[in-house]
């Protein structure tokens, strides 16, 4: 597989056709004599030097003088953008948007007083933020950051689906999903830029420093040939008391578990449930299992609509997804109207429709003898109150109740368990431990 590679090496600039001998090689030192490649704005030219192999950016108080340098690049509508930067100790005493990193129209700068990365979009004058005086309208939050250390920060894009994650340091999550992004912009038309830049707003004049940019091309085959032997968990409340990780590490399966968490001061469950860390295309890329565990979408959107969006694609490709019922998933998480409802096998009541707290006793089993084996007598679980849809295979019934229902999707499948052992249940309790088993063997199938 081809693919276009472009990287800042020791001395300068190289652009190579991945795998093969480099195509345009751009020394800094030359950048004077070279006529079209580099092009310097304000006093980028004496801002930018050569030092230890690095790219050193020195950034003034200079608001609108433009100190900049554009670079060339070719370009790619969907690919993998990399860059490591280091900023100077001292910097965050600085008043706002420093250092500033663009590739084609994705733009981003780090915040020095703030000590943070934001994604950039132009936007109106009427769209600025309140208390947001110095810092451009249209930019966003995507993590904090932190000086004297080299962070390495890397951006996957694709022109197709106007989407980009961004990530800082741990390259499998990351911290920021966005859609609605225009990846190209002039770029289409003027070709492909890589831009840095001082945005100007520091108090303090200090050092960034930049090293090994590169950008890949991503084919489609690339991102979803893999190989998909991982397991992927989003544990919500409902299981936080099950031995479900336990399990997994018994039975030997390579899993990650993403955490619910809830943040502020709030009592109200409403506002404050927060996903911390998601897996990103390249996590997804690789699993064959997701699990959604009493995992809630909302309120405000804690799992992002591209990333729900995202699952139908890996899902038709070959994993596996199950999503196990609780307290705040399913008609109780905000699934109504996102792109996961549209692959669930099963009909979402009204949100306000009561959670069914039933003890199963006697249970006549029927379905799958796998999962037959792996229930007793006796369940107590609160069930969600939802059906399968018309076309869904029912593989497990306990006294008439559908407790597991699956429907195909392309090479994979969308599974439901829609229920979860009482709260009061401690991990070991008879319902929780059924509950796991069953979960397991689902996750081994």
């Amino acid at each position: 597989m081809k693919s276009l590679c472009f990287a800042i090496l020791s001395f300068g600039l190289t652009i190579v056709l991945f795998a093969q001998a480099p195509v345009f090689t751009l020394h800094l030192e030359n950048a004077a004599k070279t006529s079209g490649s580099w092009h310097f704005g304000g006093e980028g030219r004496r801002c930018l030097h050569v030092k230890e192999g690095t790219l050193v950016f020195r950034l003034e108080a200079a608001p609108g003088r433009g100190d900049s340098v554009s670079v060339p690049v070719p370009l790619v509508s969907s690919g993998q953008f990399d860059f490591e930067v280091w900023l100077e100790p001292g910097s965050a005493s600085g008043r706002g948007a420093g250092l500033m990193v663009s590739l084609y129209h994705l733009s981003t700068f780090f915040h020095d007083h703030c000590q943070d990365w934001r994604s950039w979009r132009p936007s109106p004058e009427s769209h600025r933020e309140t208390d947001f005086n110095v810092e451009p309208p249209g930019h966003r939050f995507l993590t904090t950051t932190t000086t004297g250390r080299w962070m390495h920060c890397r951006i996957l894009f694709d022109r197709k689906r106007d989407y980009a994650e961004y990530y800082l340091n741990d390259l499998d999550n990351p911290v920021s999903m966005q859609d609605g992004v225009p990846v190209w912009g002039m770029d289409e038309v003027l070709g492909g830029h890589l831009v840095i830049a001082n945005m100007g707003q520091t108090r303090i004049p200090y050092e960034c420093r930049l090293r090994n940019l590169e950008l890949r091309e991503i084919k489609e085959e690339d991102s979803m040939g893999e190989k998909r032997n991982q397991v992927l968990l989003l544990t919500g409340y409902s299981y936080d008391g099950t031995e479900l990780c336990s399990a997994l590490q018994k039975s030997r399966l390579s899993f990650t578990e993403y955490r619910l968490e809830s943040v502020g001061s709030r009592v109200e469950p409403e506002n404050n449930l927060v996903w911390r860390k998601l897996p990103g295309s390249k996590a997804l890329g690789s699993a064959r299992t997701l699990l959604l565990a009493d995992a809630p979408a909302g309120p405000n959107g804690i799992l992002p609509s591209p990333w729900l969006a995202s699952l139908e694609r890996h899902v038709k490709s070959g994993m596996h997804l199950i999503v196990a019922g609780g307290l705040f998933t399913l008609e109780r998480g905000e699934f109504r109207n996102t792109p996961l409802e549209k692959i669930l096998p099963l009909e979402l009541p009204s949100p306000n429709t009561p959670l069914a707290v039933t003890a199963l006793r006697g249970l006549q089993v029927t379905g799958s003898p796998e999962l037959c084996k792996l229930v007793a007598d006796t369940l107590d679980l609160i069930l969600n109150a939802v059906h399968p849809s018309p076309d869904a295979t029912i593989i497990l019934h306990a006294d008439g109740h559908p407790l597991v229902f699956t429907r195909p999707l392309g090479k994979g499948r969308v599974t439901v368990l829609p229920a979860c052992p009482l709260p009061e249940n401690t991990g070991r309790s008879k319902s929780a431990v059924q509950m796991t088993n069953l979960l397991l063997q689902l996750i081994r199938e």
